[in-house]
């Protein structure tokens, strides 16, 4: 049992408790997921099964998408509505023309400082470590990439009083949606916190497909794993197939191929020379392989599928 699952959070599991759960429900140990979710935040998390957990590596890099809320006129030490209220001031109006050229403002290539409540490891300890024992270290900023951000509410006050805004983030790995709606905040000169999280999607992974552990569950019950998305329909790149059954044992031995092996007329045939997905002369899925060097005309195996399982 080989491949992706495209699985919907909810709120109050965290992603280490999908992976337990699953690992009993599909009887298999070798499970894991491309990326965490925060345990508040609900939305898609991809989670590899099998011989997919050698593949996870190429699935971090790609682009997510999250709706967000946040509230303005409070500030904790977790950057989102969980933590405990550092500050908070009365907030009377939020112009809605600032809060739009603000977040315009805060797309491309950005420099963010993660939050000590997170995983990161600095000289070997996790930041949400020290910060539970009340201690706080500088942190270096962080590259980012916010391809694309829009509005989905401007600010206003819900029947509560507060103001609140929902927008929505498309953005690279690393990203911390909390800090952003700080970060958001304090580029209107005020402050505020994330209130809701859904991640809506991770690459071609989007959350009207995804499916609860509980829809999940009853799938198995029927012996229906259609749910299990192949390997090679999930990784990024290009489909290559080997031409001959000879190409496939290279493959499957982890050996080079050169160009023709593959169908590889030209240079224009390759889309992504970082990422090529390599297929039997049937489909089947065999590894992943790089073309580095484009006057070598070969391709090199990265990752290959273990042989017994082929």
């Amino acid at each position: 049992m080989h491949g992706f699952i495209n699985v919907k959070k909810e709120a109050g599991w965290t992603s280490h408790d999908v992976v337990a759960k699953l690992r009993g429900v599909l009887k298999n140990k070798r499970i894991g997921h491309t990326g965490t979710l925060d345990p508040e935040a609900e939305g898609v998390l991809v989670v590899a099964v099998g011989q997919a957990t050698k593949f996870i590596q190429y699935m971090e890099d790609v682009p997510k998408t999250y709706l967000a809320t946040m509230i303005f006129g409070l500030a904790t030490d977790t950057e989102d509505i969980h933590g405990e209220v550092v500050e908070t001031r009365e907030i009377h109006e939020v112009d809605g023309s600032l809060f739009e050229a603000c977040l315009t403002s805060m797309k491309g290539n950005l420099c963010q400082t993660p939050p000590m409540y997170s995983a990161i490891k600095i000289k070997g300890k996790k930041l949400y470590q020290l910060a539970r024992k009340g201690i706080e270290i500088d942190r270096p900023s962080r590259s980012i990439i916010v391809y694309d951000n829009r509005i989905l509410q401007i600010p206003r006050q819900d029947e509560n009083g507060q103001w609140k805004a929902i927008f929505e983030v498309h953005c690279s790995k690393g990203t911390y949606i909390r800090t952003y709606c700080k970060d958001l905040a304090l580029c209107m000169n005020t402050i505020g916190v994330m209130s809701e999280l859904c991640r809506t999607a991770v690459g071609s992974f989007a959350m009207k497909e995804a499916l609860t552990v509980q829809q999940i569950m009853d799938y198995v019950d029927r012996d229906d794993f259609s749910f299990l998305l192949p390997i090679p329909d999930v990784l990024p790149g290009k489909k290559y197939q080997a031409q001959s059954d000879i190409a496939q044992n290279r493959v499957m031995h982890g050996n080079y191929l050169e160009w023709n092996d593959l169908g590889i007329h030209g240079r224009e045939d390759i889309d992504d020379p970082l990422n090529m997905i390599i297929v039997s002369p049937h489909g089947d899925f065999l590894a992943m392989g790089q073309c580095a060097d484009e006057n070598d005309r070969i391709v090199k195996m990265k990752k290959v599928m273990a042989h017994e399982d082929n």
